[in-house]
C-alpha cells in the first residue's frame, strides 16, 4: 500500500510540474500581447489601421485578447498574468496543502480574495482614473464602469472610494495572505532603517568635512609660519 501510494504521490507530482510547464508560456505570451497592445491593431472594439498590420508581439490572437481584457479590467488587465498564474498555483498545490487528502477551505478564500481584487481595482481605477485613450474603454474597464457608477449612486464619490479601497485591502489580503498591519510594519521598518542609514551616512560626511576643515586649517597655519617672516622682513626693509 505504501509503494502504490507512493507511486501515487510521484505522478501527481509529474503532472503538476507538466501542468506548471503548460501554463507558463500561456502566461508569458498573455503578458506579452497586454505590454505591446496597440489601438491601431484589429480586435473585438475595434476593427484596426486601414492596412491591416499587426503591431502586436502575440499576433492577431494576442491583439484580440489584449483588446479584450483591456475592454473588461482596464489598466487592471495588466495583472491578469498574474492573477490566472495564482489561480493555477491554487489549483494544483493550494487544493490540498496539509497532504490530508481533503480540499481545504483557504483556496476558497483567496479565489474570493482575487474575485474581490479585480473588482474593486477596476472599480477604483474608474473613479480615479477616468479616461483612457490608449485603452478600448475608460481606466477601469466595462467592470470598473459598472462597479464605479454603481457604488458612486450608493454612496457618492467620498464614500465609493473609501468603500472599494477597503475592499481591495481586504481582498489583497484574503489573496495573497498578508495582513495589512504587517506589510505597514514591513514598510516603517524599511523607512527607519534608510532613515538610520542616511544618518550613518551623515555623521560619516560631518566627520571628513570636520577633518577636511582641520588639515585645511593646518596648511594654513603652515602657510602663515612660512610667509610670516618674509612679510615682516618686506615690512621692515620698506619702512627703512
Amino acid at each position: 500500500m505504501k509503494t502504490a501510494s507512493s507511486a501515487d504521490q510521484q505522478r501527481q507530482k509529474l503532472w503538476k510540474e507538466l501542468a506548471l510547464v503548460a501554463v507558463a508560456p500561456i502566461l508569458l505570451y498573455l503578458l506579452a500581447s497586454m505590454i505591446f497592445y496597440s489601438t491601431d491593431d484589429p480586435g473585438w472594439s475595434r476593427t484596426g489601421s486601414l492596412d491591416g498590420s499587426i503591431h502586436n508581439i502575440g499576433g492577431v490572437v494576442g491583439a484580440y485578447v489584449a483588446d479584450i481584457s483591456f475592454w473588461l479590467f482596464g489598466y487592471v488587465a495588466y495583472s491578469i498574468p498574474v492573477v490566472l498564474a495564482g489561480i493555477a498555483w491554487i489549483a494544483l498545490y493550494g487544493m490540498d496543502s496539509d497532504g490530508d487528502g481533503h480540499v481545504d477551505f483557504g483556496p476558497a478564500l483567496r479565489l474570493l480574495g482575487i474575485v474581490g481584487f479585480l473588482i474593486s481595482a477596476t472599480g477604483l481605477c474608474h473613479l480615479i482614473g477616468g479616461p483612457a485613450p490608449d485603452l478600448p474603454a475608460q481606466s477601469g474597464g466595462f467592470i470598473g464602469a459598472l462597479v464605479g457608477k454603481s457604488m458612486s449612486m450608493m454612496f457618492g464619490g467620498l464614500g465609493s472610494n473609501l468603500f472599494l479601497l477597503t475592499v481591495f485591502l481586504l481582498s489583497v489580503t484574503l489573496a495573497t495572505g498578508l495582513s495589512g498591519f504587517l506589510v505597514m510594519d514591513w514598510i516603517g521598518a524599511g523607512v527607519l532603517a534608510l532613515i538610520g542609514k542616511f544618518g550613518v551616512q551623515w555623521q560619516k560626511y560631518n566627520e571628513q568635512l570636520e577633518k577636511v576643515q582641520k588639515k585645511f586649517e593646518q596648511l594654513d597655519r603652515q602657510f602663515e609660519e612660512l610667509m610670516g617672516p618674509r612679510r615682516r622682513h618686506r615690512t621692515a626693509s620698506h619702512s627703512s
